[in-house]
């Protein structure tokens, strides 16, 4: 028998089947800050926390009637004035993130992946600036070395609770980034018509914003859009994918 732990919070928790007494199996999910456990037959419990649920799903398990007080009612959830493609994904890959971050706006710890990206972002950004023929692995590490003053005192960077050792591992990551961007491409031919460009569009009842980390023209005059990603290894056909 799997113990759980479920705590009163305004959240809308989606976990899996939950063991209790005698081997019954119950999914469901938290709703709102009332504590109520929705089962998927419609009955639910309210307060009692997990001695009182699993009372309840022993009633149920039994097939005795429930009560008419274990019934809970729907809670409407707000939805977002916005969106981006980062919170489609993060939707897509855990609702109830994607309701902590962008209904809820529950403040979050920064991550070193994230910080690190923007790191890198930004010097790779500082560079394009430049002249193409200035355009050199030299160049984009003083870049990068200005993009960290920077930032410094960023809540993304200056809430980073990183020892020495992890510091030192978090900027030589950065450096192995910007080196790995010169095998991706050459930079001195790219032709930058802009940078960081922000967009919206109005999809529905929903806004969609997004940036454009570089939009350029290629060597035959068409528009491209290049988007810089620091969290894997690119696949064998970026190029024929940018």
């Amino acid at each position: 028998m799997r113990a759980a732990v479920l705590e009163r919070s305004p959240v809308d928790l989606t976990f899996p089947a939950v063991s209790v007494a005698q081997g019954s199996r119950v999914t469901g999910h938290i709703r709102d800050g009332a504590g109520g456990l929705d089962l998927e037959d419609g009955a639910s419990f309210v307060d009692g926390g997990l001695e009182g649920g699993a009372q309840l799903v022993e009633r149920r398990a039994s097939g005795a009637p429930s009560d008419p007080s274990d019934t809970f009612a729907p809670v409407s959830i707000p939805i977002p004035k916005s969106i981006s493609p980062s919170s489609i994904s993060q939707f897509q890959s855990c609702p109830l993130a994607f309701r902590f971050a962008y209904i809820e706006r529950l403040p979050q710890a920064p991550s070193p992946a994230a910080s690190k990206g923007t790191l890198v972002h930004r010097a790779l950004e500082l560079l394009m600036h430049r002249d193409p023929t200035d355009r050199t692995v030299e160049a984009a590490l003083a870049d990068l070395a200005d993009a960290r003053v920077e930032l410094a005192d960023d809540p993304e960077f200056a809430g980073l609770e990183l020892d020495d050792a992890a510091w030192a591992e978090f900027h030589a990551d950065a450096e192995a980034l910007v080196r790995r961007y010169f095998d991706l491409e050459d930079p001195t031919a790219v032709e930058p018509i802009g940078l960081e460009l922000k967009l919206e569009a109005t999809v529905g009842r929903a806004t969609v914003r997004g940036i454009i980390d570089r939009l350029e023209r290629d060597r035959e005059g068409r528009l491209v859009v290049s988007d810089y990603k620091t969290g894997r290894a690119p696949h064998p056909n970026y190029q024929a994918q940018r």
